[in-house]
């Protein structure tokens, strides 16, 4: 129970960009790891079933699904892209701290979508049915709901991190530089996933399916992102 605690206030720390994250990335304990990545896959749980439902409650389990393991899939290629790219610059970081960072990254990312959830389902419930006429307005506006949420809770988790990444980096310039990367990274790697495995909206013009058969045929997060705005404007 003490360690529990102690998580949750190293939650909090983490969540105001507290230099003492320095401390648990150099630590050799396996626990916080865990801690974080149980926060991650349970807020990812709950994220994933409540932005789904707006389509079916059908698409909101298979959100459940389908959005952890977005997040582990973007997780391992980010933290190998970071990793490669701290070893060029000289930085001292494995792999083992390069996965931890993003998992810390992550666990003020999903705290940050949680405390969205009660907005997203009040735009659920305000917006066009997926049944009725007006589907595609709703789908839009959802979609586009959630595309600024996370990115905007990436950013803001990258940022949280800058006092961990300057103390790897030792200089300012450069930990700018990185940090710009790092987010970089994971925003390219994490709506191209996001794309392909669409866990959490369906296009209401089709049947709830766990997984398109088209999803690697039908363009790609930036012409998708484009067609949903075009269909909003008109």
């Amino acid at each position: 129970m003490k360690v529990n605690l102690a998580y949750l206030h190293r939650l909090k720390k983490l969540c105001q960009g507290s230099a003492e994250a320095v401390d648990w990335l150099e630590e050799d304990k396996r626990s916080w790891s865990l801690f974080c990545l149980a926060w991650v896959l349970g807020g990812f749980f709950i994220y994933g079933f409540a932005v789904g439902v707006w389509r079916a409650p059908l698409q909101g389990f298979y959100g459940v699904i389908k959005t952890p393991v977005l997040m582990v899939v973007t997780s391992l290629g980010t933290a190998m892209a970071n990793w490669m790219l701290a070893s060029l610059l000289g930085i001292s970081l494995s792999l083992r701290q390069s996965l931890l960072v993003q998992f810390m990254g992550y666990v003020v990312l999903v705290t940050i979508l949680m405390s969205l959830i009660p907005l997203g389902l009040f735009l659920d419930g305000c917006a066009p049915s997926a049944l009725g006429k007006d589907a595609w307005t709703g789908y839009v506006a959802v979609s586009l709901f959630q595309v600024v949420g996370i990115a905007g809770a990436g950013v803001v988790a990258h940022v949280r991190l800058f006092q961990l990444i300057l103390y790897l980096c030792r200089d300012r310039s450069v930990a700018r530089w990185v940090l710009l990367v790092w987010m970089a990274n994971n925003l390219f790697l994490g709506s191209h996933f996001s794309w392909y495995l669409r866990p959490f909206m369906g296009n209401p013009t089709k049947p709830v399916e766990f997984f398109h058969g088209n999803a690697w045929h039908a363009g790609s997060f930036y012409s998708g992102l484009t067609g949903a705005l075009s269909r909003l404007k008109y």
